[in-house]
């Protein structure tokens, strides 16, 4: 770590907001003769740690020429300034990001094991803090794509999924939700599921996703007729008026925003991570071919629709539509 003149603590260096959005990965800018990237030997895509008072963010390192900044001054993306809390005229120390302990268990997933349970919440913590590149969340997709998840290990990433991202408890004797594998452009069932379900006096707080295999998710049709950038307090107040909502999931910190990025940038079919996918791992025997796993489209997950509700229209399970 670069330290002061003195030797003892980290050189400080001045914080820019430079008004980049970069889709949710932390950026941050740094002139290519600056004493930090000289003396720690951080190259252009490194992952550098930078910490601020008590917060600190793991960001993705781009260097620039003289111009945009001056030696002493880190300018950072908008993603990376909200998530550090940073303000105008601000210091922060710089370091090499350290590795990612939980690595060791996506490898472990790539030649062909099983994960457990706390696994998965390693990863997934992993994920949330922002601590794996997008290359190794892609590897991490892309073995479970490779080798999907068998049903302890679906149950496992789901419990998984519940422990890291935030949760919101109701006063209801019944929660509802509406869920698919999604991936159908320009069907949108789901504002009028929710309406319907509320409409009938259930509660049903939904969290949808935004575009990721289709020109606009969910979420972004939703955003045209109302806001769904809502934090949990908004939440909790549109559902206890209206009984349901239709948010943006990403407001309640789970990992879907992350995976379905690096998914959509691979090409990867969502559902290879996804709770509801339902394809099994080939017996052990079995060697791997061409027709193990024979197409990269969602499987099948059973009829279109089926009703499982005891009142007419009040609640149904939607697989296979947006």
């Amino acid at each position: 770590m670069t330290t002061g003149t003195d030797g003892g603590d980290p050189a400080p260096m001045r914080l820019v907001r430079v008004g980049l959005h970069s889709q949710g990965e932390p950026i941050a800018l740094m002139r290519t003769d600056c004493h930090v990237c000289r003396s720690e030997g951080l190259h252009a895509r490194a992952r550098v740690e930078i910490a601020s008072g008590e917060r600190r963010v793991t960001a993705r390192l781009l260097q620039v020429e003289a111009g945009l900044l001056n030696p002493h001054e880190i300018g950072l993306s908008e993603d990376a300034w909200m998530r550090l809390g940073a303000v105008e005229v601000a210091v922060a120390t710089v370091r090499p990001a350290p590795p990612a302990a939980s690595m060791s268990l996506v490898r472990h997933k790539l030649y062909g094991g099983a994960l457990a349970q706390k696994d998965f919440t390693a990863i997934l913590g992993d994920v949330q803090a922002g601590l794996l590149s997008d290359v190794q969340l892609a590897t991490f997709l892309s073995a479970g794509a490779a080798l999907p998840l068998d049903d302890e290990e679906t149950t496992a990433l789901t419990r998984a999924m519940v422990v890291v991202g935030d949760r919101l408890s109701w006063d209801a004797p019944r929660v509802m939700d509406k869920h698919c594998v999604g991936g159908l452009p320009g069907n949108r069932t789901t504002p009028i599921v929710v309406a319907i379900a509320a409409a009938c006096g259930l509660v049903i707080p939904k969290t949808s996703s935004r575009a990721i295999t289709s020109p606009a998710g969910t979420a972004d049709t939703m955003e045209t007729l109302a806001p769904v950038d809502l934090d949990l307090p908004a939440i909790r107040r549109v559902v206890e008026a209206e009984g349901g909502c239709i948010v943006w999931g990403g407001a309640v910190r789970p990992t879907t925003p992350s995976c379905g990025s690096s998914a959509r940038s691979t090409s990867t079919p969502k559902v290879s991570l996804s709770p509801l996918s339902c394809r099994r791992r080939s017996p052990p025997d079995q060697p791997m071919s061409s027709s193990t796993f024979p197409s990269a489209r969602p499987p099948k997950c059973g009829p279109p629709r089926r009703r499982v509700g005891s009142r007419p229209g009040c609640r149904w399970w939607a697989q296979g539509w947006a």
